[in-house]
């Protein structure tokens, strides 16, 4: 490192002569004299010294206080003042400007020496300091994680990152001065499991826990804290982790794994079961022809039968759930379709619920089997009735719907492109989230009796057409359920009229 560059700032000559001797018999540079405090804001904006020699009273309209103060603000260059005498006034005002020492004239070159040492090495170690707190400024504000520095005495926060304000929904106004119990942050029983982890292990390694933000809303958080020391003080630096969605995309893909285990489960079922259903039916018939007819055993055999037709339209549900049963596809229009189907599905509903349509003309086709299509509209407007308690209204409506990537990122099981949209939605009783999450389970239901593989065969079914079901719902206010359908193009073509010739022939015409 090269000698420091010294500014001597001093309006009487003489003296100023032999601080200059003796900054250099001491071994640092002086890369100017100047005798005001003008001159001196001139070369310390061009030479940018290491360090300023000041005489606190100059001659002229600026004097050596506010020529200091100056060049600490603008060019941030350590100030040693050299004053005769010690006016408090003065001293008081010079005070402000935050010198780096003070030299009474006449002096020692060793106390020279001494002050400008200590003067260079506490800028030096300020300026690291300011650095390093700069550094770590941007690390904490830029950090893509939310931290928050709590005080361990009052439990207040005492900073916070930008990225905690937008997780929480706060200002750091709001938040700074406030105890996470004051903000409504977490329960009681969480703050005791985060205090007891950090006081046993004397940190905090990924706890998760519930948060609650600004506007009431809950996110789910995975936590590190560890205690840090800073001047004495010991202080709680705690990061949060959003997981929110990280969990809920885990709990869809559990949900999407359960539905595919049991999906296995049913179609293995049910094709066992039909092996065995057919040996059974089949050596009804035989019985039956080997036996004289009877009344009464005739009886016995059409039950035995009913119960086997019964059993045989349950394996064909099973057989849609699991997604294995054998579909006729052909192109349909939804409107075309309701039109057809809902006069036959009504009679199954109560005479006291209604049920209103809209389909626009627009409607895309779609590539469906249509007997599958009639066991979901079926198996829908069952539960729909079901839940009508007196009176109540269904409403059946379809359109068509581009499906964006934002709209595929948040329906799992969607992927982008065109789609026609069913919905169907009763004012019925509602669902709780619990019932709403199981209802495409096989057999699952809320009532005593059962409904079998309804809704789970209408999941299958969906499915097996590269469709969605997305079921809403809330106690007192009604379901509804949405189906997306891929649309396809289908190629219109104009018949062409046959070429009528005139007719020939012979006779009278009156």
């Amino acid at each position: 490192m090269g000698k420091a560059q010294i500014l001597v700032v001093e309006d009487e000559r003489i003296v100023a002569r032999d601080i200059e001797n003796s900054l250099k018999n001491l071994g640092f540079d002086v890369c100017a004299s100047v005798p005001s405090g003008e001159a001196a804001l001139e070369k310390a904006e061009g030479q940018k010294p290491d360090l300023v020699l000041m005489d606190i009273m100059l001659k002229g309209e600026m004097d050596g206080i506010e020529a200091a103060d100056q060049i600490r603000s603008r060019f941030d260059i350590p100030v040693i003042y050299l004053t005769a005498y010690a006016d408090e006034a003065v001293l008081e005002r010079a005070k402000k400007t935050g010198p780096f020492g003070y030299i009474i004239k006449p002096f020692e070159e060793k106390d020279l020496n001494t002050a400008i040492e200590i003067a260079l090495y506490r800028h030096k170690m300020e300026r690291e300091f300011r650095e390093s707190e700069k550094k770590f400024r941007t690390l904490f504000d830029t950090s893509p994680h939310a931290i928050a520095l709590t005080d361990t005495k009052t439990g207040k926060l005492i900073d916070v990152n930008n990225k905690l304000c937008r997780l929480t929904k706060y200002t750091k106004d709001e938040l700074i001065g406030r105890t996470t119990t004051q903000l409504g942050f977490y329960s009681e029983d969480d703050r005791s499991r985060f205090i007891n982890a950090l006081t046993n292990a004397g940190k905090v390694h990924g706890l998760e826990m519930d948060f609650s933000v600004k506007d009431g809303s809950i996110i789910n958080t995975r936590m590190f804290a560890v205690p840090i020391q800073i001047e004495r003080e010991v202080f709680i630096l705690t990061e949060f982790h959003d997981v929110t969605e990280q969990n809920q995309l885990e709990a869809q893909l559990q949900d999407a794994r359960k539905m595919e285990a049991i999906a296995t489960l049913a179609g293995g079922i049910a094709h066992e079961f039909n092996n065995a259903l057919m040996g059974i039916m089949g050596n009804i018939e035989l019985l039956k022809m080997d036996l004289p007819e009877d009344e009464r055993q005739d009886r016995y055999f059409e039950a035995m039968k009913g119960s086997g037709h019964r059993m045989s339209r349950l394996t064909d549900q099973l057989l849609a759930y699991a997604q294995g049963g054998k579909y006729q596809p052909k192109n349909l229009k939804l409107d075309d379709f309701m039109i057809e189907t809902l006069p036959i599905l009504q009679y199954d509903l109560s005479p006291q619920v209604k049920v209103e349509t809209h389909f626009p003309k627009d409607i895309a086709h779609i590539r469906a089997d249509h007997a599958q299509m009639q066991m979901v509209l079926s198996a829908i407007l069952a539960n729909a009735n079901e839940a009508m308690e007196d009176e109540g209204l269904i409403r059946i409506t379809a359109g068509n719907k581009d499906v964006d990537e934002d709209f595929a990122k948040q329906h799992p099981g969607i992927k982008p492109g065109p789609y026609v949209c069913l919905t169907i939605e009763d004012d019925g009783k509602g669902m709780d989230e619990k019932t709403r999450s199981g209802i495409f389970d096989p057999f699952f239901t809320t009532k005593f009796q059962g409904r079998g593989m309804g809704m789970a065969a209408v999941y299958g079914i969906v499915k097996n057409h590269d469709g969605c079901i997305y079921v809403d719902s809330e106690l007192g206010k009604g379901t509804g359920v949405q189906i997306y359908l891929p649309a396809i193009e289908i190629e219109v073509k104009r018949e062409e009229k046959p070429k009528i010739e005139p007719a020939k022939g012979t006779g009278t015409i009156l």
